[in-house]
């Protein structure tokens, strides 16, 4: 949700991942800024990969559709 958002907002960049790359950390809150610059220097390389970093690392935060597992383990 956060990259939507961020990448509706920087519109006018979509085709210019150098820029995308350089605005992204200033979308980011508290946490996922600590996260962002701790990341090794060099390490990110280009929009794409930056945007495959942060969602590696904030997945377990995306909303997911239950599974019959999880509706079999519900009680009222």
């Amino acid at each position: 949700m956060h990259i939507m958002v961020f990448e509706e907002s920087a519109c006018s960049h979509l085709h210019d991942n150098d820029m995308l790359a350089r605005l992204f950390p200033s979308s980011l809150g508290k946490e996922a800024s600590e996260w962002f610059y701790s990341l090794e220097d060099q390490s990110i390389t280009n929009y794409s990969q930056l945007k495959r970093e942060f969602v590696s690392q904030y997945q377990h935060n995306m909303k997911r559709r239950p599974t019959i597992v999880d509706l079999a383990k519900m009680k009222q």
